[in-house]
This record gives structure tokens, sequence and C-alpha cells, in this order.
């Protein structure tokens, strides 16, 4: 009986499902056999869900979320089966968020991008400059297929490891400094792309830039160097008619003013080999500032940088 409680709060959505269970557990006439083979296209699903709260991955509610007539519709069972895995450990109300998101996602149509913040299923919370794992769906849904590897060199929070989780697409991801995140392997993309990765299908790039790169990199020739060698290492690593996506914004470099890194990296990346299909405006949400700094701004007649450009190169 206790898993029939669980069930039911799995299944509290849906009247008819309600009335089967109830029937099959409160009336001792009903012999399992006969009734698992008339309802087992109903039993599968939300056993599993309950089998899932029974092992504490998920709670009873979002369960029932994931439960939902609509999320059923929209998605097939074994993509909500990986978007509960993706759910374990997520408040309800993210939950909750996180879905709806996916529910209203479609495709971007336009060149485009406006993301005003970050689905709570992708990547890290909290995470310094975690990018909407919107922007890695739309990248593979235009470019790769299922089952298609995927490499993230400067995985960051995981935001590549998640949306390749939920899109079936198979992954390797490296930071140099890895976050305890289950995928993630210690690497120094300065040093190349591990073995394992060669002939992949896509490279997904979100160099460190903005404030990070001073950590890495003291003079701005010192970063074009690092983008013109990642950009060869990315053309060796690829598979033929395989795609590089760089996410790259501008910034002022200290003592050498205004940087327009996306344009300067576009061309080191062609030098490489590879050929531009297209470019992608994706700005900052206006939230990454602060009061004061749009105060100062102001004040100081400067504007505040929002362009960020997500280029896709295709090997040819």
């Amino acid at each position: 009986m206790e898993r029939f409680h669980h069930i039911k709060k799995v299944i509290n959505n849906d009247e008819n499902l309600v009335k089967r269970f109830t029937r099959f557990f409160e009336l001792e006439t009903i012999k399992f056999d006969s009734f698992a083979k008339e309802n087992v296209y109903y039993l599968d699903f939300p056993l599993w869900l309950a089998e899932m709260v029974d092992a504490g991955q998920l709670s009873a509610q979002q369960a029932s979320i994931l439960n939902k007539k609509e999320v059923l519709q929209k998605f097939n069972e074994e993509t909500v089966k990986r978007l509960a895995s993706l759910l374990e450990g997520k408040s309800v109300k993210d939950s909750e968020r996180a879905i709806d998101q996916l529910l209203h996602f479609e495709p971007e149509v336009y060149n485009v991008w406006n993301f005003p913040n970050c689905n709570p299923l992708f990547g890290t919370d909290g995470y310094p400059g975690r990018i909407p794992g919107q922007i890695v769906q739309n990248v593979l849904y235009y470019y790769t297929n299922e089952n298609d590897l995927v490499v993230d060199p400067m995985a960051g929070g995981g935001t590549i490891i998640d949306v390749c989780k939920l899109m079936n697409r198979r992954y390797l991801a490296y930071d140099i400094k890895p976050i305890e995140k289950d995928g993630i392997t210690e690497h120094d993309i300065r040093n190349g792309f591990p073995d394992k990765t060669k002939g992949c299908d896509l490279i997904f790039l979100d160099p460190p830039y903005h404030n990070m790169v001073f950590d890495f990199f003291e003079t701005v020739d010192d970063f074009y160097s690092f983008i013109s060698k990642l950009a060869q290492n990315c053309y060796n690593t690829v598979k033929e008619n395989g795609v590089v996506s760089l996410l790259m914004g501008n910034t002022n470099w200290k003592g050498d003013g205004f940087q327009d890194l996306s344009f300067q990296c576009y061309k080191l990346f062609i030098d490489a080999g590879f050929i531009p299909i297209m470019r992608i405006a994706v700005p900052f949400i206006t939230e990454q500032f602060e009061r004061f700094d749009v105060e100062r701004a102001k004040k100081e007649k400067e504007m505040l940088g929002l362009v960020r450009d997500l280029i896709i190169f295709k090997k040819v």
C-alpha cells in the first residue's frame, strides 16, 4: 500500500489513471495478471517514477510534474526519463520552471538569440560565467544528431553535459579546474585535445575572457596566440565536415582598450582552415550589471557591453 500511495501522488493529475490504480490496489477481487495485461501501457512509466521516488532520486511533486499530460505529449518516454535524471537535487520550484521552459522550447528561427535567464536544468547554479543551456540546445539542434559526439574543452559548470544528456548526444567534457560534477575530466586545453576526442562531430568553445582572462594571459597578444593554437587544434580534431561553435564577447583589455574579440578570433579560425557558416548574436542580459555600473556609465558617458557572438565554423 505504501507503493500505491507513491503512485497516486505521481498520477494525481490524471483522474482516469487514479481510478485504474485504485481499482487494482483496493479491490481484492482484481487479479494482478489480468490487471497488468490490460493496463501495461499505463503501469510502466508511473511505476518507474514511483521507483525513483522510493529511491529518493525524485520527490513525489517532481514525479507528478513529469507525469503531466503535456510533458508526455511533448517528449517520448525515454526523453522524460533522461529529464528525470537531471531533476535530481533540484527544488520543486526550479523543476517546475525548468520543465515549463522545455515545454515552450522551440528552435530559434532568427540569428538573434535572447535568453533572459538560465534554465535551471542545465549547468551549475552560481557558477561564474554560466551560460544559458538554451544556447547549447539550439547549437545541438541545428548542427548535430542523436548519438553524435560533442566535445567541450572548457566545460566550466557542465552546461554542455546536461544538455547532451537530455538530447541524447555523447559528450567529452574537460576543464583546467573541474568542479565536482560527473563527466568533467581535468585537462588543460593549452596542451591540445586528448586523443579520444579525435573525429568528434562538434566542438563547443566558450573561452575565458573579460576579467577571467587575466588569470591565464598577461597581454591581449597572449590571448590571440592561445586562440590561434586552439583553432588549429580544433581543425586537427573535429571530423571532416564537423562543426566548431565559438561563443565570444568583447572586452576592454587592461592597457590595450577595446578589443573586438569576436572579429579577431573569427580571422584566426579562418586562417586555421575553417569556413564560417553562421554568425549569431547572443547578447548578454542587462542583469549582469549592478546599478552602480549603470550610474557610472551614465556619468562617464560610457556604454556597457552586451554584445556577444556565436560563430559557427565548418571543417572542409
